[in-house]
């Protein structure tokens, strides 16, 4: 019975002139469903950008083995890993933060380079109390480059 209406109804549509109208309808929608152009850039050095980004991304690596590192110390029983082990892996999200968004050159990039520089001042400090012990040294060298990357970034973006 569906099969019979279905074409009864476009029959009824021709007939009375609205055939047209549907094509143009549907475009109208089309239009209405699509959002407006936003801004989602700004005009910045994509080289600068790229770099820092990647500055982040090695950061955020070093970061993480870090972590994984100090929790093998504290489960060893060393002491003064337990800190160092959670600002490793929140600086490693940071970094991972802004390595994507300046890598895109949001327009938040400058606010999470910012942040990025913050969280790797705190972990490279924490770090460097770590005496005579290889990768906290190359953890804190590491968060120390991309805080001083960040902080170019975000002189760049003029914030």
């Amino acid at each position: 019975m569906k099969s019979y209406i279905l074409p009864s109804t476009f029959a009824v549509l021709i007939a009375l002139g609205c055939w047209s109208v549907l094509p143009v309808q549907a475009e109208d929608r089309k239009a209405a469903v699509q959002p407006a152009a936003v801004e989602t850039t700004v005009v910045v050095d994509h080289a600068g950008c790229i770099a820092c980004a990647k500055i982040c991304s090695d950061c955020q690596l070093q970061c993480d083995m870090c972590f994984a590192y100090c929790n093998g110390m504290t489960a060893k029983g060393l002491k003064g890993h337990e800190k160092t082990a959670q600002l490793c892996v929140d600086c490693a999200d940071c970094c991972k933060l802004a390595a994507t968004l300046t890598a895109r050159t949001s327009l938040l990039s400058a606010d999470a380079c910012e942040c990025c520089a913050k969280c790797c001042d705190k972990c490279a400090e924490a770090c460097e109390k770590i005496d005579d012990d290889k990768h906290m040294h190359e953890c804190a060298k590491s968060c120390r480059d991309c805080a001083k990357a960040c902080r170019a970034m975000t002189q760049t973006a003029g914030k």
